[in-house]
């Protein structure tokens, strides 16, 4: 699973693109990965861009993203958007969603604009 991030500490906002096959732990590598980024804050939000991802989870694999997301995220004030293409990818995204969600807010985009568009919002 190829991903890369960049991290935008003037905007404070953590770009993320995956690609490929992508399974729960690639997803927890990339989330540590950006967390452990000396330029990123907890504060900040997250663009991910899974467009050309395709997830290989099942349930029980989103519930444990959802707990690693928590360890990492909880008690912060940042926000998460995620672009998908496919109905499969939206499904196990809206499912992380509810289990993350609660952790920091997360909302759904089927184009990067829109995403980008939410996150400048309220910032």
């Amino acid at each position: 699973m190829p991903h890369g991030h960049t991290v935008d500490r003037e905007a404070g906002l953590a770009r993320i693109v995956i690609t490929g096959d992508c399974s729960l732990p690639d997803l927890v590598e990339v989330i540590r990965a950006v967390a452990a980024d000396a330029d990123f804050e907890l504060t900040f939000d997250i663009l991910t861009d899974a467009r050309r991802c395709q997830f290989t989870l099942g349930p029980d694999d989103i519930l444990a993203l959802g707990e690693t997301y928590g360890e990492i995220f909880a008690g912060t004030t940042g926000r998460s958007a995620i672009v998908v293409r496919t109905p499969r990818e939206t499904a196990l995204a809206l499912l992380h969603q509810r289990c993350a969600g609660r952790v920091r807010p997360i909302q759904l985009f089927s184009k990067r604009e829109a995403a980008m568009a939410w996150l400048r919002k309220g910032r």
